[in-house]
Order: C-alpha cells, then structure tokens, then sequence
C-alpha cells in the first residue's frame, strides 16, 4: 500500500530537478528531466550542456565519450558540439595542465588531441 499524496513525489522531482539546474549538475538534471516526461528538446538541451560541461569545466574526455555515446549524438552533432564550443568559449586560449599529453593546452589545443576522431 502506498502512503502520501501524489503529488508529493512529483513535486519533490521538480524540486530536485530545479536544484540540479542551479547548481549547474546538467549530467543530474538530464537523468531527472527524463523521469516526469519533459519535452524531448528540453533533455537533448540538457544532454549538450552536460558534454558541454565536461569538456569546457571539468577537460574530461573520457566522461564526454561515455556520455555522447549513452546520449547518441552522431558524428554531426558532435562536431557542431565542440565547434559552438571552441567559438563560444571566453576560457578557450586559456591553458591548462594536460595528464595525457604532460603539456599545457589551451581549450581547442585539448580539443583537438582528445578528438581528433
């Protein structure tokens, strides 16, 4: 037997949802936005902000690989991710240390040795 309104639980995704968002936790607010049945744009939205984040923020290539293929982005929606990216970003000529390579790469430096493919 269930106990509690409905509601509540819906309300409580929408809550967690909104935070998610704030907090810029895009990975999270995906996962949340596909559970009450948002419009499909809305999660492709997220999905790129999510890429987005990991590339730009966090210079993660291994979690955006894992993402871009649980989200299914094609090798188009790839390539205009990463050039709105390098074209968007203040932070591109920014260089930051590189584990891989052991060298200082700017964004599309980065960019460039993570995707080549």
């Amino acid at each position: 037997m269930e106990t509690g309104h409905p509601n509540l639980k819906k309300e409580e995704a929408l809550r967690e949802f909104e935070e998610a968002i704030k907090g810029k936790n895009y990975i999270r607010a995906e996962m949340l936005a596909k559970n009450p049945g948002r419009p499909a744009e809305e999660v492709r939205e997220l999905q790129h902000k999510a890429v987005k984040q990991l590339i730009m923020q966090h210079r993660n290539p291994e979690g955006a690989v894992a993402l871009v293929e649980e989200y299914n982005f094609t090798r188009e929606d790839i390539e205009r991710l990463l050039q709105s990216i390098l074209q968007k970003s203040p932070t591109a000529a920014i260089k930051q240390f590189d584990m891989k390579t052991m060298r200082f790469l700017s964004l599309e430096e980065w960019v460039k040795e993570h995707f080549r493919r």
